[in-house]
């Protein structure tokens, strides 16, 4: 049986911690909305939640390749809630290694950060001597940061989803682009509206 594909367009900024308990779920002020948390649903009972009602927000803990972390079903199934973006763990777990590019004046770092919830991400690459360079992420994962002086940088990923997390060192040459991809080591909370993806056919 295929996946449940989910989306978020709603991302919500409000704390689940400051939230009103209501039984296993929690009430937002500002909107005066019950938010579900999915963690107490079964991959069925939550589907049939997100049916019920035009617009339901949740609590939702996606692992690294973007599957919601749900109740395990009564009779067990494999059928899971997914993420209907984001990239699979699996992939561009490469380390990194360079490839030269000659119209460049300075070196770039270039990669792709592997997570659950790739929006509003930074890749921060700081420089031996303090120096900081950004580069946004952007929706499929991809990033770059242009223009960096040659020498060695510490990366770290933050914003979006979840504790920042460093991502190793990288060694960027004159006139050449870094390679260098991440995998992100959290699980992703997520507190907002959720919807069933819609498909044609």
């Amino acid at each position: 049986m295929k996946d449940l594909r989910v989306t978020f367009p709603e991302p919500c900024s409000e704390k689940w911690e400051a939230m009103t308990r209501a039984g296993c779920n929690r009430i937002c002020g500002r909107c005066d909305t019950t938010i579900f948390d999915l963690s107490e649903y079964d991959v069925y009972q939550a589907e049939a939640l997100l049916r019920a009602g035009d617009r339901i927000c949740v609590r939702a803990r996606l692992d690294a390749e973007g599957a919601v972390r749900l109740k395990p079903h009564p009779v067990g199934n494999a059928r899971r809630m997914v993420l209907a973006v984001g990239a699979s763990a699996a992939m561009f777990m490469m380390g990194g290694h360079a490839a030269a590019r000659e119209k460049e004046p300075r070196g770039e770092i270039s990669g792709m950060v592997d997570t659950s919830w790739p929006f509003n991400l930074t890749v921060t690459a700081k420089g031996d001597g303090g120096r900081v360079y950004r580069g946004k992420v952007k929706r499929d994962g991809r990033y770059k940061i242009k223009k960096l002086p040659p020498g060695t940088y510490s990366l770290e990923v933050t914003g979006g989803c979840g504790d920042p997390w460093s991502s190793g060192k990288v060694t960027v040459r004159e006139r050449e682009t870094a390679l260098h991809n991440t995998t992100d080591p959290n699980d992703c909370i997520i507190v907002g509206m959720i919807e069933i993806e819609q498909t044609s056919g």
